[in-house]
């Protein structure tokens, strides 16, 4: 039943271009000779993860997953394989390669085990994997050893909880987590040259009137008066966080560490947003908004051609999902492009995507 949904589920999405209308059919064997995926687009629902290619062909990867699988980034000058860190029931997580060109495109290349099953996933930009487990989180590199375990505590050490959301920042070589019970934001650094670290309000650090805790794998405490809110928007390039905050849309400041901005808008798409040439587009119902992240004020606004899905840019077009169908900002309208879904989420600035039923989420996986 499960391979079934997976089959019917991929004959509903399309690749090509950014896409081609996709086709059922079965995995493929191992050591088969059919001729492998040009390129592939991962997608999961329920207990189900798998890469569907673009010649219509779904690709299940072993293992019912126990968390939102992750793609590790692809840095400036990366070399090798996409892959993604994929937690699964039984308390593993394990790095896949995704070899487009082989037979068996999916590989094992790195193991590890936690203490319990992980119920987050985030992959900094080399690879790591910082995963959310019960009221901790585990910190991993790119071939499963430990780099570090944090207990979820605040820094008076009088709340625990449990990790809500991690979230990945390769522009900042960071990684970010959020504590509705401690009412705190982690943003835990993976530079090595980070600088240290200062907890509190303190009149000046360089004065020597506060202790310092190491940068490199330390915790930036981003501190909120009441539960933390959950990130949901994190552009490249830019050091605020955009999340849901009452009933409207909240931004956070990473490098002040506090809250900088607060609109009167409705949150409910807000992962699905983008920003193009210095505007932060946000989709509320079938219209977009066009913010000033300067100044936070709505400056521009865009009727979309249907309900907005999903953005993002790629060939220095802003492009949208609609119902199935995606769209492109050229000589001010909205022209179809030639394909759907896995054009919006292969290539250019785009990261995760939310595709339309049964899935979950689609994700670029190869370009």
């Amino acid at each position: 039943m499960r391979r079934r949904t997976l089959c019917q589920a991929g004959a509903a999405l399309a690749l090509g271009g950014r896409v081609a209308r996709a086709r059922s059919g079965p995995a493929l064997p191992a050591g088969s000779a059919a001729r492998p995926p040009r390129r592939a687009v991962l997608v999961w629902h329920g207990g189900a993860v798998a890469a569907l290619g673009d010649d219509g062909r779904v690709w299940p990867l072993p293992g019912s997953p126990a968390a939102a699988p992750v793609i590790v980034p692809a840095g400036p000058g990366a070399a090798g394989p996409p892959a993604i860190w994929h937690a699964t029931s039984d308390a593993r997580v394990r790095r896949w390669a995704w070899h487009g060109a082989a037979a068996v495109p999916w590989q094992a290349v790195a193991e590890a085990r936690l203490p319990e099953p992980a119920h987050a996933l985030a992959a900094g930009a080399h690879g790591e994997l910082l995963a959310a487990h019960g009221h901790a989180l585990t910190l991993l590199d790119a071939q499963g050893q430990l780099l570090r375990r944090y207990e979820g505590q605040d820094l008076a050490r009088s709340r625990r909880g449990r990790a809500a959301a991690l979230f990945g920042l390769p522009h900042r070589s960071s990684l970010l987590a959020a504590w509705p019970a401690l009412q705190e934001w982690w943003e835990i650094s993976l530079d090595p040259a980070a600088p240290p670290v200062f907890d509190g309000y303190v009149h000046d650090h360089r004065m020597g009137e506060a202790i310092a805790s190491p940068g490199h794998l330390g915790v930036r405490r981003v501190p909120f008066d009441t539960a933390a809110p959950v990130p949901a928007f994190a552009p490249a390039g830019w050091p605020w966080v955009a999340c849901a905050a009452g009933d409207g849309v909240g931004v956070v400041h990473l490098d002040v560490r506090r809250s900088v901005a607060r609109l009167a808008v409705d949150a409910t798409a807000l992962a699905a947003s983008a920003v193009h040439e210095g505007l932060w587009w946000l989709p509320v119902g079938r219209r977009l908004w066009g913010i000033d992240p300067r100044r936070w004020q709505p400056v521009r606004q865009r009727e979309g051609p249907g309900p907005v899905q999903a953005l993002a840019v790629g060939s220095g077009q802003l492009q949208l999902l609609s119902e199935g169908t995606v769209w492109r900002w050229d000589d001010a309208q909205w022209r179809p492009s030639a394909g759907g879904l896995a054009a919006l989420a292969s290539g250019g600035d785009a990261g995760v995507a939310t595709a339309p039923p049964p899935w979950q989420g689609v994700a670029a996986l190869a370009p």
